[in-house]
């Protein structure tokens, strides 16, 4: 019962606009207040545009359903740095109809685009919500070190010389 309360308001009306939308700005801290849905008919794709005003490590929490227990549903994560593609990992089923979910983090330093892609082959459109949060990407203790090393070795030159 708890799937089914789980993945109902994705199969409740969702839509996609088709209308060009401008790209949803992120910045350190932001995250969605609620899960954004979004229904893709068979053989057809559906794209969001985020924008990052600083390097940002971005997290998103995705859940699909269809008839094929959500193996319909493929993601992308197209960017600056490149592509990532993602696959879902089916829940259990109740009746009919079946879902899957994941959850990825991804590096972003610029424009990137989330790319929900259906199967043309699927039973069914795919309905999917996701949301997400965003963090700052953590430099790592080496750079740290490093930039301590080169800091001591200016005041000791410096020491040196004067």
């Amino acid at each position: 019962m708890t799937f089914f309360r789980t993945l109902a308001p994705i199969a409740a009306a969702m839509t996609v606009c088709s209308a060009a939308q401008a790209a949803t700005v992120l910045s350190i801290g932001d995250k969605s207040d609620a899960p954004i849905y979004a229904s893709v008919a068979a053989g057809t794709t559906a794209t969001v545009d985020f924008d990052v005003t600083d390097p940002l490590k971005v997290t998103f929490y995705i859940v699909g359903t269809d008839t094929a227990a959500g193996n319909s549903l493929a993601l992308t994560v197209v960017g600056i740095d490149g592509e990532a593609s993602y696959s879902l990992t089916p829940l259990p089923s109740s009746g009919s109809l079946g879902g899957a979910y994941t959850s990825f983090s991804y590096d972003a330093t610029g424009a990137f685009s989330l790319i929900a892609s259906v199967d043309k082959d699927a039973p069914s459109s795919v309905s999917f919500a996701y949301s997400y949060d965003t963090s700052a990407i953590p430099v790592p203790a080496a750079g740290l070190l490093l930039g301590t090393a080169l800091l001591g070795g200016a005041v000791a030159a410096r020491r040196r010389r004067g």
